[in-house]
């Protein structure tokens, strides 16, 4: 929560019920850092995961990938790369 707190993604208050506790909520204007998350796409985790640029390393990690995603998967990543709306449960 820190981390997304320092984000500027959540603000959080003490919970006037029991001050030990924290209420976290979405911050009402929305931070750089959401922004930039809301723009990555898959493609660009990808390829920055094995942490180099060699097309032979990242189309043999592209396959590797390729043979454990579920055909759900396939579909949902198709339809983000066509520019269709992602599920409201992945976006923030």
């Amino acid at each position: 929560m820190a981390r997304l707190r320092e984000a500027g993604s959540i603000v959080t208050e003490a919970d006037p019920r029991d001050r030990r506790r924290l209420l976290a909520r979405r911050a009402p204007e929305v931070s750089a850092r959401r922004v930039e998350v809301a723009n990555a796409t898959v493609d660009d985790a990808l390829v920055r995961a094995p942490g180099t640029d060699d097309p032979q390393v990242l189309a043999e990690v592209l396959a590797a990938l390729g043979r454990r995603l579920t055909p759900a998967t396939v579909r949902r990543l198709r339809a983000e790369a066509a520019g269709e709306a992602a599920s409201p449960i992945l976006r923030m």
